[in-house]
């Protein structure tokens, strides 16, 4: 995911913050994308870097709802001013690789890029996996989705058919036809992509 040169976007709402951070990276032969909020960075989205962004203002979910819209996964490291331990786990499981408190040293951000590699590997597979997922799950009508997330959670079709208030031949046509539109071979496969599509990432 990442090489010797690299570049960094830095998400901070805080001039002067966001100011000494990205002269300090620029000093280590980084480039750097400062950026004022999510609004400013999504026009020019970025193929390859490591994001460093504010865990404010519904920041890491605005940079989550870029990702799935240009299908293009960027690792990002969350940061704030001494932040609870909740806090930080709440990020994590949102997918940040890492947490910083305030303030940033620029020092430490190529040897941070080194240690998250391989995390980064795998968190961009569970991304691109699960987006996929989701775009084959829109594709199904309403009821296809009950169907489908029903038979994931391991209803049978009567209990599925009686849940819905639709009759177990009903639950038949709308199976068969939500594994054709997913383009899998069966019931286990139709399960994956459900499973795929709810991943947090």
């Amino acid at each position: 995911m990442f090489q010797e040169s690299f570049q960094v976007v830095v998400i901070d709402s805080d001039s002067r913050r966001r100011a000494e951070f990205s002269y300090g990276l620029t000093n280590l032969g980084i480039y750097v994308i400062p950026c004022d909020d999510m609004a400013e960075i999504a026009g020019r989205w970025p193929d390859r870097a490591l994001i460093f962004v504010e865990d404010t203002a519904g920041n890491i979910a605005s940079l989550k709802q870029q990702m799935e819209l240009t299908r293009r996964w960027l690792p990002f490291v969350a940061f704030s001013e001494r932040p609870a331990a909740a806090t930080v786990v709440a990020a994590m499981n949102e997918g940040a690789l890492d947490y910083c408190e305030l303030p940033l040293d620029p020092a430490t951000v190529p040897a941070r890029v080194a240690q998250l590699s391989s995390a980064a590997h795998r968190a961009e597979k569970v991304f691109l996996t699960t987006v996929r997922a989701r775009c084959k799950v829109e594709q199904l009508s309403r009821r296809e989705k009950e169907v489908l997330f029903s038979l994931a959670e391991g209803l049978s079709n009567r209990s599925i058919a009686d849940n819905l208030g639709i009759s177990p031949r009903t639950v038949e046509i709308h199976r068969a036809n939500m594994i054709s539109k997913l383009a899998v071979n069966g019931t286990s496969g139709a399960i994956r992509i459900a499973i795929e599509s709810t991943l947090n990432v």
